[in-house]
């Protein structure tokens, strides 16, 4: 009976392997930070036995860039999609496109390029209805909130917010679209979960943000 059991668990071995979600990651550095550590989200999602993750997540990485070189070679997200399907794309993007193309001020024109107040049109819902051939589902991934230390993004809030707001709309107007909110498992007066540069997440932040999602996706 143990020798039959055994060989019955041992013929399972190839489905379990098989159930395994491929996610692509694609973004900018809040998803690619402590890649050298091995703890960038990418990666830890890739350590729950669920997933199989690719990522190109790349430090400064923009959703457009404005043609220039710098722009160009800090690598425009959208150029990050590489052919092929996946399962599961995630992806975050935009805070360095208010930074750099309006300094986070006086950023409407940024902001309706970007994504429409409504949700419906812009560069970023244009490329989540091209996801929808690409992947079974679509994650976008909200930023969270800065500290109460402030931080380089600290003029960036009130632009962040009405971004956020913005994509929120455009995810609830397409069904495969499942976004996520990192501000909901982020306090911004608990420093330890925040790198010493107030922009980037710690471990610590990171694995609360790579559950946040896994929980989002076994939904």
């Amino acid at each position: 009976m143990t020798r039959v059991l055994v060989f019955m668990m041992f013929l399972l071995l190839p489905v379990v392997a098989q159930a395994q979600e491929r996610m692509l990651v694609i973004g900018d550095s809040i998803l690619a930070w402590n890649r050298l550590n091995g703890n960038s989200i990418p990666q830890i999602l890739d350590r729950m036995p669920q997933y199989q993750v690719t990522s190109r997540a790349f430090p400064g990485a923009a959703f457009s860039h404005s043609g220039n070189l710098r722009s160009m070679l800090q690598r425009e997200i959208r150029a990050q999609l590489p052919r092929g399907q996946w399962d599961v794309i995630l992806l975050n993007g935009g805070a360095n496109d208010l930074a750099r193309e309006c300094d986070c001020n006086r950023c409407a024109t940024t902001l309706d390029r970007m994504v429409s107040a409504d949700g419906a049109r812009g560069e970023v819902p244009a490329f989540l209805d091209r996801l929808r051939s690409r992947a079974q589902r679509v994650v976008w991934m909200d930023y969270y909130p800065g500290s109460v230390r402030g931080g380089p993004f600290a003029a960036c809030t009130d632009e962040l917010a009405e971004y956020q707001t913005r994509l929120s709309r455009a995810a609830g107007r397409r069904p495969w679209v499942t976004f996520v909110d990192a501000g909901d498992v982020y306090d911004p007066r608990d420093l330890s979960l925040y790198s010493r540069d107030l922009v980037h997440p710690t471990p610590r932040g990171g694995a609360r943000i790579a559950g946040l999602i896994a929980r989002a996706l076994a939904r």
